[in-house]
């Protein structure tokens, strides 16, 4: 009873309803071409959250880039040789990882120098061996 119904206003209105049909069409193409992609996460924690905080505080020191991962950590023996020996283990662990293309370390830092043969600036790594 019902679909006769239905099918009966349908038909007896095509007119309208095609037009009905193409209007909205019409208006969801129009409104598709203000469609953008945005390759930010969305906010999901307050404004105010201490995450949230540190996460903004992150992105204005080191810059917003979606495919990129920033491990910080705060050690007073950093530089110790122990520690940098698990740091190293750290980054090759990291490099062993399918999908990682790079891993940047303060270990693989580059420092300039002043070449005395050419008398230009030349890079060099910052750390040749273990202390």
């Amino acid at each position: 009873m019902f679909w006769t119904a239905l099918t009966r206003v349908l038909l007896r209105n095509r007119l309208a309803w095609l037009v009905t049909v193409a209007l909205a069409t019409a208006f969801m193409a129009y409104q598709g071409t203000s469609v953008a992609m945005t390759y930010e996460f969305a906010k999901l924690m307050p404004e105010s959250d201490s995450v949230s905080i540190e996460y903004d505080q992150l992105v204005e020191e080191f810059g917003q880039v979606s495919n990129t991962v920033v491990i910080a950590m705060e050690d007073a023996d950093f530089f110790q040789r122990e520690h940098l020996e698990q740091w190293l283990e750290l980054m090759s662990d990291l490099k062993a990882v399918d999908g990682i293309e790079h891993v940047q370390s303060l270990t693989e830092a580059y420092g300039l120098y002043v070449d005395r043969f050419s008398e230009k600036l030349a890079p060099d790594t910052m750390f040749n061996s273990l202390p």
